[in-house]
């Protein structure tokens, strides 16, 4: 496989292939419309979403083959529940395999009572948003975003709007445009901290614990009801709070992962470059 490291700049994205260890033929890609500070929505099969964070633009990217789509405004979206200002979002980025479309899902809730959700999906197949009925869960963090796997997206939500209330494992699933609940592991704290990921197709569960304890749980066989696997233990030094991020399979061909180095967070982003192109 022909690997290239990624790394998010201001301008724009700097690629670097991978040859036995060591980084070789750096290619600049500027970000689409010359977009400066992007924010990273989501990636699937080599390819970006992306939003520019000046205009709040949306953009499904390929920097390898650097081609890009813009999204139309989702002016289909009932706005009026939802008031400016007051509100938190996130998105999730996948596949419709049965389409052969991107996916690209936005929830908005309101961070004051009462608490409002709008939920809408733009597929790439028809170029427009749909409005989609609400939720009946709460938003964690605005900045976790979807994780996807077998035609779903994933988050870590709650079932009340109460501070360390229990956490939900909740799934979207693509084809029937409904919310699902899978089963977390059975000896955990759900009020702890967790962040999701994919690794090697196989779901992924971080989990933090006391100061410094992290364990991370993987769900070999994936399925609403099925089990989890504790498969490491992580004791760090210094209290490091997010060691995980986003690990997205090698069917997705691209990952995404929080690296700690030298007490700095980089956001990198390695992309797998496919022998055929993909289609935006």
């Amino acid at each position: 496989m022909a690997w290239t490291l990624g790394l998010f700049r201001e301008h724009g994205l700097s690629l670097c292939r991978i040859n036995q260890g060591s980084l070789t033929d750096e290619v600049e890609r500027q970000y689409p419309r010359q977009w400066r500070y992007v924010r990273l929505l989501g990636s699937c099969r080599s390819t970006l979403c992306i939003a520019n964070v000046a205009d709040h633009e949306v953009a499904i990217w390929d920097p390898i083959f650097d081609r890009h789509s813009v999204l139309p405004p989702d002016a289909e979206i009932p706005h009026g529940l939802i008031p400016h200002g007051l509100s938190l979002s996130v998105y999730g980025f996948g596949y419709d395999e049965c389409n052969a479309k991107f996916v690209l899902l936005r929830v908005v809730q309101t961070l004051r009572r009462p608490i409002v959700s709008e939920v809408s999906i733009y597929k790439s197949e028809a170029n427009v948003w749909r409005w989609l009925r609400g939720m009946p869960y709460f938003l964690v963090e605005p900045g976790r975003m979807g994780v996807y796997l077998r035609s779903r997206l994933h988050w870590i939500m709650r079932r009340e709007w109460v501070r360390n209330s229990a956490k939900v494992l909740v799934a979207f699933d693509i084809h029937t445009k409904s919310f699902v609940e899978v089963d977390q592991p059975n000896v955990i704290d759900n009020r702890l901290r967790m962040d999701l990921a994919v690794l090697e197709e196989h779901l992924c569960l971080t989990v933090y614990r006391e100061l410094g304890v992290v364990n991370v749980w993987i769900m070999r066989e994936y399925g609403l009801n099925q089990p989890w696997i504790c498969c490491s233990r992580y004791v760090t030094t210094g209290g490091v709070s997010d060691l995980s991020g986003h690990w997205l399979t090698p069917r997705m061909v691209a990952k995404f992962w929080w690296k700690w180095a030298v007490r700095l967070r980089l956001l990198v982003v390695t992309i797998y470059v496919p022998k055929t192109s993909s289609t935006i």
